[in-house]
């Protein structure tokens, strides 16, 4: 009876190792790397610079960034979109305008960076905590 259990844990294991590590390797996904923690932006500003770099996989995925901030009743949002027109690293920095008639004021805000495929179906998202240097 230990024989057959240890069999069949021993083949467990290895099956579990199997697909850990195909999973990993299934499919390279573009990202965000490299935010750095303060930002550029005077209070009462319209636009946000943001030092980042992303890692293009395939051509044409979209990568959304949303800067969101809010202090009281007051609230700072922005949006810009970056394509990969090919495989490889966009460095920024990438400026962030933020919505007409809206600042953003001094303090920490949160930066969404969300990353779409070609045929807009979401893939990844990362959110960062940042602020204002």
């Amino acid at each position: 009876m230990r024989k057959i259990f240890k069999s069949i844990f021993f083949t467990g294991v290895i099956a579990l190792l199997a697909v850990l590590l195909t999973s990993g390797m299934a499919s390279a996904v573009t990202q965000v790397t490299n935010v750095q923690p303060n930002t550029d932006y005077q209070n009462g500003g319209t636009e946000i610079l943001i030092d980042a770099s992303i890692v293009c996989e395939n051509v044409g995925d979209l990568v959304v960034f949303e800067a969101v901030q809010t202090q009281g009743r007051l609230m700072g949002i922005g949006v810009l979109e970056v394509e990969c027109s090919g495989a490889g690293t966009i460095n920024g920095p990438f400026t962030i305008p933020v919505f007409d008639g809206i600042r953003f004021r001094s303090g920490p805000f949160t930066l969404w960076a969300r990353i779409f495929d070609t045929n807009r179906v979401f893939l990844n998202g990362q959110g960062f905590q940042l602020k204002g240097k």
